[in-house]
């Protein structure tokens, strides 16, 4: 039995309001973090996989609902799974130079 293992997992940030910009980051965390080798997986609402790292960026604008998982070499903690949802937004981009031609 492993007593250090930690079941914890969540993902950063993860808003209330579920709305999330272009180029916002993901972060999939968990305690437990002994010395023994995580892998980590993110995959779309059909089971694609999207990022073999803890971090996932959204890069695509619209609905989305990912699920990260972490699997740990030690038996007790092998399988640790978080999903989210939300919606992306493009950011506005505006222009500040103008030009004045006479």
């Amino acid at each position: 039995m492993f007593v250090d293992c930690k079941k914890d997992i969540h993902i950063s940030p993860e808003k209330p309001d579920k709305h999330y910009d272009l180029g916002d980051i993901l972060t999939c965390l968990t305690l437990s973090k002994h010395g023994f080798g995580q892998r980590y997986k993110w995959t779309d609402s059909v089971g694609v996989i999207v990022s073999n790292s803890s971090m996932m960026t959204l890069t695509c604008e619209g609905s989305f609902n990912l699920t990260c998982t972490i699997t740990d070499e030690r038996p007790a903690c092998n399988v640790l799974r978080v999903s989210i949802s939300g919606h992306v937004y493009g950011k506005l981009t505006v222009n500040l130079n103008s030009y004045l031609i006479k």
